[in-house]
């Protein structure tokens, strides 16, 4: 399967539209049933380094975006879910948009 390059973790993992692999986006309602099923497989066997990814990018672009007391404010928050989602980067995976829109998609195709 494709490498999901790391400086695009955060903004594949944050919606529900489409998946990207070798450089192409699919459509995730144009993907077979087996497709997203793979998908979620491989996603979670890389949910280690995806959870890293994704907290080191989210945090560099709050800290961009905001000014230093008001990222001061925030830290302790953000380690807080950043440790808990490293703690245990399975749940976290499922909690993100693409995952959670394949696992819906992948359920209402059994029961259809």
């Amino acid at each position: 399967m494709s490498q999901l390059k790391i400086e695009i973790v955060y903004p594949v993992l944050n919606q529900d539209v489409t998946w990207t692999a070798d450089g192409h986006n699919i459509a995730i309602d144009a993907m077979e049933r087996s497709h997203k099923v793979n998908v979620v497989r491989w996603l979670h066997a890389q949910a280690g380094w995806l959870a890293i990814a994704w907290w080191g990018h989210y945090i560099a672009f709050v800290e961009s975006n905001t000014t230093v007391n008001t990222f001061d404010s925030m830290a302790q928050g953000l380690e807080r879910e950043a440790d808990a989602a490293l703690a245990d980067p399975h749940a976290w995976l499922d909690g993100t948009p693409l995952v959670r829109k394949l696992r819906a998609d992948i359920a209402a195709e059994v029961t259809a």
